[in-house]
């Protein structure tokens, strides 16, 4: 089967693209237990550091739509196993969005990024938006779900988040003595 695919240009993340988008037309998974793909965070400027992600945050997620889309627009016509690794692969990316935005680096980032990205999924698969919410955070003080939290005011002025702060702090002065 011939997919078609190209390569987004121009922007970062697009590996995402290649590990995702063959998915329609693989005839055998198989699970390989060795790292074969390994970013190094160590180059300055590189792609992944957490400066250039954050400056690169709403091209990330317009990778992410994209793959969204694609999951939406072959889901009914692949294999069932296919579709579920698929649907993981793209899950995981777009909880990694939220994630960035809500957990990691919530003060270095423009909320009104995660707005349009959150209406956006809305908007191309009410599937897939309504999964996410279902995703849990898990830290040994306590779990919860980051983003169903944060869509009840699209802020992280909450008291969960309030409290996952304090967590995070308390966690990191303990680990640290």
């Amino acid at each position: 089967m011939r997919i078609g695919y190209v390569q987004t240009e121009g922007y970062p993340f697009t590996d995402l693209e290649w590990v995702s988008y063959p998915m329609i037309a693989v005839n055998t998974l198989e699970y390989f237990p060795k790292v074969l793909y390994e970013y190094l965070l160590s180059r300055e400027g590189q792609s992944v550091s957490q400066e250039a992600h954050c400056r690169t945050m709403k091209e990330d997620c317009i990778i992410v739509e994209k793959m969204v889309d694609y999951f939406e627009k072959y889901k009914d016509i692949i294999p069932v196993e296919n579709r579920r690794v698929l649907k993981e692969i793209v899950l995981s990316n777009v909880t990694r969005i939220y994630f960035h935005f809500l957990i990691n680096w919530p003060k270095l980032l423009d909320d009104s990024i995660l707005i349009d990205y959150d209406e956006e999924l809305n908007r191309i698969s009410p599937e897939l938006y309504e999964t996410a919410g279902l995703r849990v955070e898990r830290r040994k003080f306590m779990s919860f779900r980051f983003i169903e939290e944060w869509r009840k005011k699209k802020s992280r002025n909450t008291i969960v988040y309030y409290f996952f702060d304090i967590g995070v702090f308390v966690g990191r002065l303990i680990g640290n003595l």
